[in-house]
């Protein structure tokens, strides 16, 4: 149990730090994306299937922090999961995403307080980000991508949003 409690309480501190690493420092959404160079060849069928990831981060980052460093130096016992949820998740932000999504047509495959993946046919994704979803080619490698920059609601702010091609 210990194990498995200290297992959680590790991947949220990875997944914060890998999230502060890619985070805005201002309270917009940010798209993450490659910035692959290809040339145009066309725009993605639209009903091609385009699949979504959304890293919500947790809140209280500080105090994390903190915590991790004292169960790590086993200054404090590990934290039962539903003490890590009620500090840290953000279980509001979570259902609000995702009920805009699936209002806007999109399905959700993946659900917790840190993280929401969700697909839906592009046309659907263009319509709801407010962008066109073209082919490019790059050497032999066929994909597809935004063509202009995605914008999304503001109460997605700080979140991060990835996908929207399948650039590898």
């Amino acid at each position: 149990m210990k194990i498995g409690l200290s297992l959680l309480v590790s991947f949220i501190i990875l997944f914060s730090i890998l999230t502060l690493a890619i985070l805005p420092t201002t309270s917009s959404a940010e798209y993450i994306g490659p910035k692959p160079q290809g040339t145009q060849i066309g725009e993605l069928p639209p009903n091609s299937e385009v699949t979504v990831g959304i890293l919500i981060p947790p809140k209280n980052m500080n105090l994390l922090y903190l915590t991790a460093e004292e169960v790590a130096n086993h200054q404090i016992s590990s934290m039962s999961y539903k003490q890590v949820f009620s500090m840290f998740a953000q279980p509001q932000l979570e259902n609000k995403i995702k009920v805009f999504l699936q209002s806007k047509g999109f399905t959700i495959s993946i659900s917790n307080p840190y993280v929401i993946v969700a697909s839906a046919p592009s046309s659907v994704v263009e319509n709801t980000f407010h962008t066109t979803l073209a082919l490019f080619k790059e050497n032999n490698i066929t994909y597809y991508k935004p063509t202009s920059t995605p914008t999304f609601p503001s109460f997605f702010s700080n979140v991060s949003i990835l996908g929207l091609t399948n650039y590898n």
